[in-house]
């Protein structure tokens, strides 16, 4: 697998230099004409040269393609180009951004032809000493389409020189908040002929001495980058470190028990492949040495890792066509993961730094209702409003809205029929408390569906204290007290989800009170579901 880049040649770097157009950031801006020409003369010369080689059987388009995100003319003439296609009036972009006070009130343009690169330059610039959320919304929601046309650029200038061997994208922080790159890997996944998803045993991994501890974080990324396109397209594990790290979030060291659970897991998931760094032979520098390593750093001598990859390629190529002939089971619950609430909780950690782990909590709160369901032994996937508007809801009975705190009305419609068809709606109390611009709903859960569920938020109380619950093996889940009063709509069924000793490292607890009011209920948790049939 030869990867092509995505690092400009210093010659490239330097001539971008000179002409003040090299953005900051790992990835140049491929949006750059003085990019974008170059590089496809450099694709041409370096596919033509190697693609009759015996050794190649993939293109790396972009190892964690991330978007360069800088602000800069020519991203923001594509910006302005994006906003009338997605706001197509002048009337449908003041109603959108309505809120960004002050900055709209004074700079709204007259006519969406003068929506241009200095209007937006200037309204950015003046709007970051205020407040430009709605703005900043529909800019990520343009990044990801951006990376989408970069990503596919590089997929056809490969495919123009050489259509024999498949394209491939390694996407990385799968458990993180993917648009801290700008990315929806629901979108990114369908582009090249085959994807892997990068899982880092030092950074992605739950901090633990249980196997079951970091082993969720694999089972999930692994479900996670399946569901991306549900087997439409090749996925693999990829770029799955074995050495011994130090530098990291976590000192770790995999061990041949956790790498064999990697490996059944991925064909159960119903994966196509693994790859491992079998050796990292850099020999200076302090990136990632030693993360990268089945075998010894210093002289490539094997190692009980490296002998434990051997025995598994060995076993599977042996039975492969056995292999080949297992299907995944199928699951009759799915997930939703909201890119929409991704960017939500993203600015809100951008404009609140002192909250630890703030943009991190919609991808915490999906892992804890995995984690649960995986621990009952239930299978599940994953869903993305993407696919919701493409009817991939009509497969399953069971549908859990983790943290979905941001909700856009289209989401809501897809529900309400889902629950209309009889499935079951899980979710927390103030699921939709805003829409897809962060504008709070008149009530809670917000687009009426406070008639779904039978009941809304009379009021919501912060505790002034953080709890920690355990589970019967004393696995910790923490989180923030707080009080929901729900007015009841209807007469409606509430229920515990999970008793307390059930818990496994999922967010929730139910402990259901009853009010001296007949008609409201309190709850006092680390978060609230309710259940609709």
């Amino acid at each position: 697998m030869a990867t092509i880049g995505f690092y400009p040649p210093f010659w490239l770097t330097a001539k971008l230099d000179a002409a003040n157009k090299n953005d900051p950031g790992r990835y140049p801006c491929l949006e750059h004409p003085e990019v974008k020409e170059p590089l496809a003369i450099l694709i041409e010369k370096l596919v033509v040269r190697y693609r009759n080689s015996p050794a190649l059987k993939y293109w790396n388009l972009w190892n964690e393609p991330t978007v360069n995100a800088s602000k800069n003319r020519s991203m923001l003439e594509k910006f302005a180009e994006y906003l009338k296609e997605v706001h197509p009036t002048l009337e449908e972009l003041r109603k959108k951004w309505r809120g960004e006070y002050p900055v709209f009130s004074f700079l709204c343009p007259d006519s969406l032809e003068s929506l241009n690169a200095d209007c937006l330059e200037q309204a950015f610039r003046l709007g970051n000493r205020g407040r430009c959320s709605s703005m900043l919304f529909d800019w990520y929601r343009f990044l990801s389409v951006s990376l989408e046309r970069q990503l596919d650029w590089l997929n056809q200038e490969v495919k123009r020189h050489d259509n024999r061997h498949q394209t491939h994208s390694n996407l990385s922080s799968v458990m993180s908040n993917p648009h801290h790159g700008g990315r929806n890997p629901f979108r990114l996944a369908y582009i090249p002929d085959s994807i892997s998803f990068s899982i880092h045993s030092s950074n992605d991994y739950e901090a633990g001495v249980e196997v079951c501890d970091r082993f969720s974080y694999f089972s999930c990324t692994a479900e996670l980058a399946y569901s991306w396109t549900h087997g439409a397209v090749p996925c693999m594990a990829g770029e799955v470190q074995a050495g011994t790290t130090y530098a990291h979030s976590r000192q770790y060291t995999p061990s041949p028990l956790t790498m064999r659970k990697e490996f059944w897991q991925s064909v159960a998931t119903g994966l196509n492949g693994l790859i491992y760094w079998q050796w990292q032979a850099w020999r200076g520098g302090t990136f990632e040495l030693g993360d990268f390593g089945l075998r010894n750093a210093s002289d490539g001598a094997p190692t009980e890792r490296s002998q434990e990859v051997a025995a598994f390629s060995t076993l599977y190529k042996k039975h492969q066509n056995i292999f080949s002939g297992l299907s995944r089971q199928k699951a009759d619950i799915a997930i939703l993961v909201s890119s929409n609430n991704f960017i939500y909780k993203m600015l809100f950690q951008a404009d609140h730094p002192d909250l630890p782990r703030h943009a991190n909590e919609a991808n915490d709160a999906i892992f804890g209702c995995f984690r649960a369901l995986e621990a009952a032994n239930l299978a599940c996937e994953f869903v993305s409003e993407e696919q919701l508007e493409d009817g991939l809801l009509k497969n399953y009975k069971v549908l859990y809205l983790p943290g979905i705190e941001l909700m856009s009305e289209k989401t809501a419609v897809h529900i309400k029929d889902f629950v209309a068809r009889g499935g079951s709606i899980y979710a927390d109390g103030r699921t939709a408390y805003l829409d897809e611009y962060m504008y709070l709903r008149k009530e809670v859960p917000g687009h009426k569906l406070c008639s779904l569920f039978g009941a809304g938020e009379a009021d919501f109380i912060a505790m002034p204290k953080r709890v920690q619950l355990y589970s019967e093996n004393k696995i910790c889940a923490s989180g923030m007290k707080m009080k929901q009063i729900l007015n009841l709509r209807d007469k409606v069924e509430l229920k515990h989800h999970l008793k307390a000793n059930d818990i496994n490292s999922l967010y929730h607890e139910f402990r259901w009170q009853d009010s001296e009011l007949s008609d409201t209920l309190e709850a006092e948790e680390t978060g609230i579901f309710v259940i609709a049939k």
